[in-house]
């Protein structure tokens, strides 16, 4: 890994690899995947913030231990879905998963479970496989733009 990684992130040893992450996904970054039969998110979903940031997650096992749910997570957010997907393969696609939590004087505004995923991102390699590999939390309607096929 290289040095840039190593800080000021590092990897989360509290969040195991059998644990999940929690991906909002963006009305319009969804596809029906005729090769596996259903919809999922597009790759698109899995890539770093524009400005250069680590892509945003929740750790689902910590959010659902605070006693929040993905009303939560989509606060500020119409018309998105959210996935998840493993810690394992985000690991094993050099990755790191660094707790990252949004402390807030308001209740609605606090992330304690918010995680960064830090690592180079190719689009085939990183956001392709997670796109592929990730299952629907709130998943989009089953009749809307099923027309739109991978």
């Amino acid at each position: 890994m290289s040095e840039e990684l190593r800080h000021p992130f590092k990897d989360c040893s509290d969040i195991a690899d059998e644990h999940w992450l929690l991906r909002r996904v963006m009305s319009d970054q969804w596809i029906y995947d005729q090769n596996l039969g259903r919809t999922r998110p597009s790759s698109a979903a899995f890539e770093d913030c524009a400005d250069g940031d680590p892509m945003s997650t929740f750790w689902k096992e910590k959010h659902f231990d605070c006693g929040l749910d993905l009303d939560h997570i989509l606060r500020g957010h119409e018309n998105f879905y959210v996935a998840r997907i493993e810690v394992s393969l985000v690991r094993k696609l050099d990755n790191i998963v660094h707790l990252d939590p949004i402390e807030s004087e308001n209740p609605l505004l606090r992330q304690p479970a918010h995680v960064l995923v830090v690592g180079e991102k190719p689009k085939k390699k990183f956001c392709k496989k997670i796109a592929k590999a990730a299952v629907w939390e709130k998943a989009p309607p089953d009749d809307s733009r099923l027309d739109t096929q991978y």
